[in-house]
Formats: C-alpha cells, sequence, structure tokens
C-alpha cells in the first residue's frame, strides 16, 4: 500500500509540473537560437576524434544529418550547439537539461533529436502567445450601434479598444483617447476639437478647421472619450447627403457634419472631415469614411507680396513679402580662337534666346575685340528692330553701345548680330545684360 501511494504520488507531481522553459516572447520575438531546429536525422552520426567535458567544439564524421542551431545527444549527455560548419559543430552548451557533460571518445555516436526542453521550449512560446491576446469573450461585435455587445464566434468581432489608440463604433473607426471639456463636452456623433485647455470639446458653428475626429463613446462632459481618427463611424448631418460628397463641419448645428457637395465638382474652403458613404433625404445619422484634411489655404499676391488666408492652425493670416530687386540676366556671344585673324567680312549670328516667360529689359550691350581695331556691331531683336542707335566699334576695354528706344526682349524671342569684321582682330566678345 505504501508502495502503491508513492507511486501515485510521483504521477501526480509529474502531471501537474510546471514547464520549467522561460518563453522569449513577448520580451522578445523567438527565433531559432531560442527554439533551435528540428531535423529528420535519426540516424546521425559519430565522433571524429574523442573530446573533453569541456570542449564547445565539436567535429562529426558527417554533418550531413545536422542543422543547425541543434540539440544533439551523445551518450546520456545532451548538448545544444549554435553553428554548423561542414562538419564541426560550435558554439556548444554542455550537460544541459539536466544531463553532466562528460568525456566521449572517438566515433561515439552522436543524434539529433528532439528531447523535451525543445517540447518544453515550445509550449512556452504558445502560452506566452495566447495570454498576450484576449479570448473572444472578450472582444466587442462590430454591430454597428453605440452599444458594445460580446462576440460569440470568431466571424462578428473586432479587437477590443486599446486604453489610448484602438478600434471602436461599427462598422470599423480607429479611435484615440482624449480627456472631455468639462463644460460643453462632447456629443456621441459629433465632431470634437482641442481646446486650448487641451480636452476635446464639440465643435462650434463658427468652426472652420481644426477637427480631430468624431465622439464615439464616453461623450459627456467629464472623464474620457473615444474620438475616431480613421475609418468608417457614424455622425450626425445637418440635413441630406449623397453618397460620395465630401463631408465637412456644419456652420448650422455645432458638431454635425455637413454634405458640402460633389468631390469632383469642388473643393471645400474649410476643413475636409471626409466621405458621405450613403445617401439620405434628410439630416440623420450616417456613416462616414474619414479621411481628416488641413482647411484649404488660399494664396493671393502681387509681384513681391504673398497673402495665404484660411491656413489650418495658423494664428493670422500669414503673408510673405519678396524682395523687389529684380534679377539680373546675362547673354554672351561671339567669334574667333584668338589665334587666327577673322577674315574682313560681315557675320551673322542669333542667339541670346529668352526661354523665362517673362519679358528681359536690357541696360547694357558691349562688345569686345583683342586688337582694339575698326571692327563693329549691331544688334537686333527678333524682329529686326535695332537695340542700338548706331553700330558700336569694339575695343579691347568693352566697348558700351547707345541704347535705342526699344529696350526690352519679349519672352522667346531672340538677339541677332551682325559684326562687321576688321581682318585683324582674332576674338571678339558680345555681352548683353539686363533685368527679368
Amino acid at each position: 500500500m505504501r508502495k502503491l501511494l508513492i507511486t501515485l504520488l510521483l504521477v501526480l507531481g509529474t502531471l501537474f509540473a510546471q514547464n520549467p522553459n522561460t518563453a522569449a516572447y513577448p520580451g522578445s520575438t523567438a527565433a531559432d537560437t531560442d527554439l533551435f531546429v528540428a531535423n529528420n536525422g535519426h540516424g546521425g552520426t559519430t565522433l571524429n576524434g574523442s573530446i573533453s567535458n569541456s570542449v564547445t567544439s565539436i567535429v562529426l564524421t558527417s554533418g550531413t544529418n545536422f542543422v543547425a542551431p541543434v540539440i544533439i545527444t551523445i551518450e546520456s549527455e545532451v548538448i545544444h550547439c549554435t553553428t554548423l560548419t561542414t562538419n564541426t559543430l560550435s558554439g556548444c552548451t554542455r550537460g544541459l537539461e539536466g544531463t553532466s557533460a562528460a568525456s566521449h571518445a572517438d566515433t561515439t555516436r552522436v543524434y539529433a533529436l528532439n528531447t523535451a526542453w525543445y517540447h518544453n521550449q515550445v509550449a512556452a512560446e504558445v502560452k506566452a502567445l495566447e495570454g498576450h491576446f484576449p479570448s473572444i469573450s472578450g472582444i466587442r461585435k462590430a454591430n454597428g450601434s453605440s452599444a458594445d455587445t460580446v462576440a460569440t464566434s470568431n466571424t462578428d468581432y473586432l479587437p477590443p479598444t486599446n486604453p489610448s489608440l484602438g478600434v471602436d463604433s461599427g462598422p470599423s473607426a480607429l479611435t484615440q483617447k482624449y480627456t472631455n471639456d468639462t463644460s460643453t463636452g462632447t456629443a456621441t456623433s459629433k465632431l470634437v476639437k482641442v481646446s486650448a485647455a487641451d480636452k476635446v470639446i464639440k465643435a462650434a458653428t463658427t468652426d472652420t478647421d481644426g477637427m480631430v475626429g468624431i465622439c464615439v463613446s464616453g461623450c459627456t462632459t467629464s472623464g474620457s472619450s473615444e474620438i475616431a481618427i480613421a475609418g468608417t463611424v457614424a455622425c450626425v448631418f445637418d440635413g441630406a447627403t449623397t453618397l460620395g460628397d465630401w463631408v465637412t463641419i456644419s456652420s448650422s448645428t455645432a458638431g454635425d457634419c455637413h454634405d458640402s457637395g460633389d468631390i469632383g465638382a469642388s473643393t471645400p474652403t474649410t476643413q475636409v472631415i471626409g466621405q458621405v458613404l450613403t445617401t439620405n433625404g434628410a439630416g440623420g445619422t450616417y456613416n462616414v469614411a474619414i479621411q481628416l484634411h488641413a482647411g484649404r489655404r488660399t494664396v493671393t499676391g502681387t509681384t513681391n507680396h504673398v497673402s495665404v488666408t484660411n491656413g489650418d492652425g495658423v494664428s493670422g493670416n500669414p503673408t510673405l513679402d519678396l524682395p523687389t530687386a529684380a534679377i539680373t540676366v546675362s547673354c554672351q556671344a561671339g567669334l574667333g580662337d584668338g589665334l587666327n585673324a577673322i577674315a574682313a567680312g560681315t557675320y551673322l549670328e542669333s542667339t541670346c534666346y529668352n526661354p523665362f516667360g517673362v519679358t528681359w529689359t536690357i541696360t547694357s550691350i558691349k562688345c569686345f575685340t583683342d586688337n582694339s581695331g575698326t571692327s563693329t556691331l549691331d544688334v537686333k531683336n527678333g524682329a529686326g528692330t535695332s537695340l542700338l542707335t548706331g553700330t558700336i566699334t569694339c575695343t579691347s576695354s568693352f566697348a558700351a553701345g547707345t541704347q535705342s528706344a526699344t529696350t526690352t526682349i519679349a519672352s522667346a524671342d531672340n538677339l541677332k548680330f551682325s559684326f562687321v569684321a576688321d581682318g585683324t582682330s582674332k576674338q571678339t566678345t558680345w555681352i548683353v545684360t539686363g533685368t527679368r
């Protein structure tokens, strides 16, 4: 009887023993070095040389049946090894799983078998995963109503709301938790903004931007509320809706959404909340696809002054004053290699194209020759109108010409140069400068 009782106690102790292994998750993601790699090399191999009870590298006759990291058994000793290079196991930890490190003779059999440790480690990881995620009974059903309903099957639930960021209020919306304003507060299915006190408050009819989402739960004047910031959520509309239209802030009822018209026909001047998902003949609570955008900025200005209005989050309407100084432009052309004289004659060249889309105002036309001889230059626009009152006699100090009444070059126009060489000049350069 006594022997039977002892046997029974041993069996019960085995049945209720705790798993000795510790899971890597959720502290880290379990890797092969945590779980090791199983393989079908049941036939194993043999030692290629004897080993002591302390070596951490083991040479095998053949490494074909092994995949690292691996658990091996030599006689009664269990060893964990992390690396296999051809026939050599390294990074080995000796005498594990209740066994003792020992010396082993050459040609002793080496097996790669799944031990109790391997099973326990996999079991520990599975238990860690199961404990980290809630059961179905703790997950709220996506039933499209304002009340939470516990799900009863795998086909009708959404993940539960996280304390700060989660999923709430069907069909499916991403939410964020905020502290409610204690005066005006928030209201279910109404637009909210963040107040100066860093609390959410129902939108006012005068608001044109600054909305952070739609209140879906806890919408009162105390505590905290869940605000839908993305996805699909219900919103109270101040009037009829049309599928696909813009959703903006109501200017007639505080906190309401407003159908702002065809998304393809106009762009709202106030903040866009999202798009209407159903067509309805009158005001009511309807689903919205939230796509929060900032209020549209309108940019206006003159030559050197830019104004921005309706800027989201901007205190006042910003302006930008640009420098009044015009941009200087310059064009250079010419002939000659500086070595050989340019033969006497008249040379025509069209260049200095104006590609900038604005008119150039010419401020100077100059001509250079290396010999300060009798070579001359005339310049005309594309229409053949002269830009000089007379030709320039070119010099080595860049002689400047006298401009005519025509001092501009239109966009996409070019200059026509007429150079009369004296037969001794070896190089000539023509410079036209101006502003745009």
